[in-house]
C-alpha cells in the first residue's frame, strides 16, 4: 500500500530539507533554460557564460573576447530573453563583459558557469 511519502518524496522532508531541495532544483532549471538559450547563439568571442538566481532576479553575464561585436550583443541578448521567457516571474540582469584573453573569469560560487570555451594552458 502506498504511503502519502511514497507518492510525494519531498513532503517526507524536513521544511530546511525542502528548501534545499527547491533551491537545487531551482539551480538545474537554471542550468538547463541557459544551455538551450545558448543554441545557434555561441560565436568564436564567447568565453563563459555564467547565472545565477538571485532572489528573484535572474543574472547572466556573457564574457567576451575583445570589443564585443553587434552579433556579439545580439546574441547575448536573444539568449536572455530566451531564458527569462522560463522565469516570467522573475526580473532579468544581463550583461556582455569585454575580459580579454589569457586573463581568468573570475566569479564566485553562487554563480554557475554554464558555458565554458576551451582555451589554451
Amino acid at each position: 500500500m502506498a504511503t502519502p511519502h511514497s507518492c510525494c518524496p519531498l513532503a517526507a522532508l524536513s521544511g530546511l530539507e525542502q528548501i534545499a531541495m527547491e533551491a537545487h532544483l531551482n539551480r538545474i532549471s537554471l542550468i538547463c533554460s541557459v544551455n538551450r538559450a545558448l543554441w545557434e547563439e555561441v560565436g568564436p568571442s564567447l568565453r563563459v557564460v555564467a547565472a545565477k538566481d538571485d532572489e528573484g532576479i535572474i543574472r547572466l553575464r556573457f564574457f567576451i573576447d575583445g570589443e564585443p561585436s553587434q552579433e556579439d550583443l545580439e546574441s547575448a541578448s536573444s539568449a536572455a530573453a530566451e531564458v527569462i521567457a522560463d522565469f516570467p516571474e522573475h526580473e532579468l540582469d544581463d550583461k556582455v563583459v569585454r575580459l580579454d584573453a589569457p586573463e581568468r573569469v573570475q566569479v564566485t560560487a553562487d554563480w554557475q558557469i554554464v558555458f565554458m570555451r576551451r582555451e589554451p594552458g
